[in-house]
């Protein structure tokens, strides 16, 4: 019988770590006494994780699966960017969708708003379900990435528009889980220090995903068609099925934790064995738990600085969108590259935005890393980590209008918009890395939620601006189309640079924000 005491219960909840050792108890003997059962199987000798200390260790992943499970959330997240952008590449021309289905280019174009709408909506309920002990995170990547290549199927051979929008969305939905997990996969994994650097790689890959899909999907147009780029997206999601399937492990401490004393209690009948977790599943019930993981990114809504660096994001995210009809508008219609090439011009963004990840990790190991070894391996005030976004949020405003006004006119060097493109995706990059990092530092305990709430916003506010965008700059003019989104981005300069001088004023003020460099550290008194 497992232990229900509701004493017994509260007393672990209050006096246990957050990552809560696995329990155990004979019930041979006195029903108080509870012992460290990872020194269980080893005592037996038996087991082959009793190595893993919980108390001192976030997961067992060590060595080298570390990285490569780390690898794998990171380019299982750049082939999700990549499967949105790319449809891009076969809208328009002989083989597309349009010829193909009959359709205009603005019905065409909701396969990619679809897509985008359905990886912002998944993680809402994805997030919560992989954050269940008895579930943990593995599953849920792997049925999503069954299904999310189950639906590339009647993308690749839809006879009519609606077939194709309609698995286009499920496709995007079913490919969300690394796009706001990726994170907590992540923190599982990682030590806050190296943690710093693997959201690096992890945040890089939301900007250059987008990039690296019209250059594959201007290449595969040309060669077959629209289809064929379909029929690129699932095998890509084939291989990503089969690498998940062999080579990735489970991460989440709880749900490792759950399994290994459903595994003792089967190796030892007789004995019982526990986890704060398991307590607290038991207690609460998995409905109540899950409603309150559904609705905890809707509480977290109304905080002031997520609200602002949401939004924010949520519109640099859908600029770098409108991209994708500004390409083939500023290269193909008015300087008449193919749409290989107008792919092609997408490489300025992925070269400045690798070589902006290299800065910014250069910048962690000289400016940020000696602060934090310095505190005892804590970020003593979090608005440090917002130091380079002011100049990133100026980068992207003169880039959208260096782009724009080069853009506009063919006598202008091609060289010169893919510059500012490039400068675009820098200052895109150093942004979500470092209002990514700040919000790690402020909303700690509560990332994970901040995540899915973040990506919500990214992809409801993308999903619609694709639509109008060709509207907007044949209109207007992809000169004064791209100064208006200048003009709008420029507005938020100031939020960084409020945010630093009054940060910790506002997260005195908050209910869920960290109180570091507001209370005193532990050893330290007030003055």
């Amino acid at each position: 019988m497992c232990f229900q005491s509701t004493i017994t219960a509260a007393t672990l909840r209050v006096f246990l770590p957050q990552w809560q050792p696995l329990l155990y108890r004979d019930e041979q003997s006195d029903p108080k006494r509870y012992r460290d059962a990872c020194s269980i199987p080893k005592a037996l000798g038996r087991g082959r994780s009793s190595g893993w200390d919980p108390m001192t260790q976030r997961t067992p992943i060590t060595g080298p699966r570390r990285p490569r499970s780390s690898a794998f959330v990171v380019i299982h997240t750049v082939i999700s960017y990549t499967a949105s952008s790319a449809f891009a590449s076969g809208l328009e021309g002989q083989g597309s969708v349009t010829a193909d289905l009959g359709v205009s280019n603005t019905v065409a174009l909701l396969g990619l708003s679809l897509f985008v709408l359905g990886y912002g909506m998944g993680p809402m309920v994805l997030h919560p379900i992989s954050d269940v002990p008895s579930i943990g995170r593995l599953p849920v990547y792997l049925v999503s990435q069954i299904l999310a290549t189950i639906f590339s199927v009647p993308c690749a051979i839809a006879p009519n528009i609606g077939t194709l929008l309609i698995s286009r969305y499920l496709q995007g939905l079913f490919s969300s889980p690394p796009l706001a997990t990726g994170g907590a996969t992540l923190g599982d994994m990682w030590t806050p220090g190296p943690l710093a650097y693997a959201l690096a790689c992890w945040g890089f890959g939301a900007v250059v995903g987008p990039a690296v899909g019209p250059i594959l999907g201007g290449y595969i147009y040309s060669a077959g068609g629209w289809r064929c780029i379909m029929w690129a997206l699932l095998a890509l999601n084939g291989l990503l099925l089969l690498w998940m399937v062999f080579m990735m492990p489970e991460t989440s401490g709880a749900a490792i934790l759950y399994r290994r004393a459903c595994r003792l209690e089967k190796q030892f009948p007789g004995h019982v064995f526990t986890t704060a977790a398991m307590i607290e599943l038991r207690r609460e019930g998995i409905q109540a738990i899950l409603v309150e993981a559904l609705w905890r990114p809707f509480e977290l809504i109304p905080e002031p600085t997520l609200l602002v660096y949401n939004v924010y994001l949520a519109l640099v995210y859908r600029m770098f969108y409108l991209f994708f009809e500004a390409f083939p508008v500023v290269f193909g219609e008015i300087r008449g590259f193919s749409p290989r090439q107008s792919g092609l011009a997408f490489l300025g963004v992925a070269v400045m935005a690798t070589l902006m990840l290299l800065f910014y990790c250069v910048w962690l190991y000289r400016v940020m890393n000696p602060v934090i070894e310095n505190n005892g391996g804590i970020n003593p005030l979090p608005e440090l980590r917002l130091a380079l976004t002011p100049y990133a949020a100026a980068a992207i405003s003169v880039a959208l209008f260096g782009f724009g006004w080069t853009g506009q006119s063919a006598s202008i060097h091609w060289i010169a918009p893919v510059i500012f493109s490039g400068l675009f995706a820098c200052g895109g990059i150093a942004s979500f890395q470092t209002i990514f990092a700040y919000l790690g530092d402020v909303y700690f305990k509560e990332i994970g939620f901040v995540l899915t709430l973040n990506d919500l916003f990214r992809g409801s506010y993308a999903a619609g601006f694709p639509l109008f965008a060709h509207a907007l700059y044949t209109n207007l003019g992809v000169g004064p189309a791209c100064s208006l989104l200048g003009a709008i981005s420029v507005l938020f300069i100031p939020v960084p640079i409020i945010c630093i001088k009054y940060g910790k004023a506002i997260r005195a003020r908050s209910k869920w924000a960290s109180k570091i460099g507001i209370e005193p550290l532990p050893g330290e008194e007030r003055d």
